[in-house]
C-alpha cells in the first residue's frame, strides 16, 4: 500500500532495494513479491499436505520485471500428488491475475505428470480443479506462509534451515485440516489409482 511508506520501505530494503523517489515503482514492486510469495506458499502447502521434505524456498528481485521465486523439496509422491503440488500455483495465478502467463512451467511440469497419452487421460483440468479448491480454502495459511517468506528471506532471497523449518511447522496444521475436510488426498490418490489401472497389464 503506497500509503504506507514505513512498510513499504521495509519490504524493498531487505530486498536490497530502497524506495526511492519513484513510490508508484516501488509500490508496483512490493505487490509484485507479494504475488511471487503467495506463489510460492501455495506451492509450499502442497509439499506440506504430501509430507514433502522441504529443503528451501526463494523469492529473489524485487521489481515487477526480476521477480521470481522457487521452493525445492524432496519427494516421492505419486504423479497426481505432485501435479497438485505444482498445479496450486496455476490455481493461484488464476485467482490472483486471472491468467496462468506467470506459471507457465508449472503448467508444463503437471502436463509431464498426468497429461494426456496414447494411452491415458488428460487428467490436469479435474486436479487443477482440486488446487483451485484447495487454494480457496487454504488462503489463510497460504497468505500467513507468504508473509513469513518474505519476511525471513534474507538479501539473497533465501529462507531455509530454522526459518523454513519454523514456517511450515506453523502452517502445518491449517493446511492438514483443510486438506483433511476437502478430502484432498483421497480424491488424488482415486485419480491416480485409475491411471495406475489403465497402465497396469
Amino acid at each position: 500500500d503506497h500509503r504506507c511508506p514505513s512498510g513499504l520501505r521495509y519490504f524493498q530494503t531487505y530486498a536490497g532495494k530502497s524506495v526511492g523517489r519513484d513510490p508508484a515503482s516501488a509500490c508496483a514492486g512490493a505487490l509484485e513479491r507479494a504475488k511471487v510469495g503467495i506463489h510460492e506458499a501455495a506451492h509450499l502447502a502442497g509439499m506440506v499436505m504430501n509430507g514433502s521434505l522441504i529443503t528451501e524456498a526463494g523469492i529473489c528481485g524485487a521489481s515487477e520485471k526480476t521477480c521470481q521465486g522457487y521452493v525445492n523439496s524432496s519427494s516421492t509422491s505419486h504423479p497426481a500428488l505432485k501435479a497438485f503440488e505444482v498445479l496450486l500455483g496455476v490455481a493461484c495465478e488464476i485467482e490472483l491475475r486471472g491468467v496462468v502467463d506467470h506459471a507457465d512451467d508449472d503448467m508444463h511440469s503437471a502436463r509431464s505428470f498426468i497429461g494426456e497419452t496414447r494411452d491415458l487421460p488428460d487428467d490436469v483440468p479435474q486436479v487443477l480443479e482440486i488446487a483451485s479448491e484447495f487454494f480457496r480454502a487454504a488462503r489463510r495459511p497460504i497468505n500467513f506462509t507468504a508473509s513469513w517468506l518474505l519476511v525471513c528471506s534474507s538479501l539473497n532471497g533465501r529462507v531455509c534451515g530454522r526459518d523454513l523449518t519454523a514456517i511450515t511447522d506453523a502452517a502445518r496444521p491449517h493446511i492438514m485440516e483443510i486438506a483433511d475436510r476437502l478430502q484432498i488426498k483421497p480424491r488424488l490418490r482415486a485419480i491416480q489409482q485409475r491411471r495406475d489401472e489403465i497402465e497396469r497389464p
